[in-house]
């Protein structure tokens, strides 16, 4: 069994925009090992946009 923590975002408008910045940079310090695997939002284009964004830190595209 695996030690990572699997995240889903549920809503990907601002307050959620913060929090990937800080997900980002606790990727880059390697401070927790967690992958964000779905996320979801009223506004689909809004919810596929997000998941890019996190692909390209993380590396795997989240489930939209």
């Amino acid at each position: 069994m695996s030690d990572k923590t699997r995240i889903a975002i549920v809503g990907c408008g601002q307050m959620a925009s913060y929090h990937l910045i800080q997900f980002e940079e606790i990727k880059k310090r390697n401070a927790f090992d967690f992958e964000i695997i779905a996320v979801c939002d009223a506004e689909v284009e809004r919810a596929r946009d997000f998941a890019i964004r996190i692909e390209k830190f993380q590396g795997t595209k989240p489930i939209e």
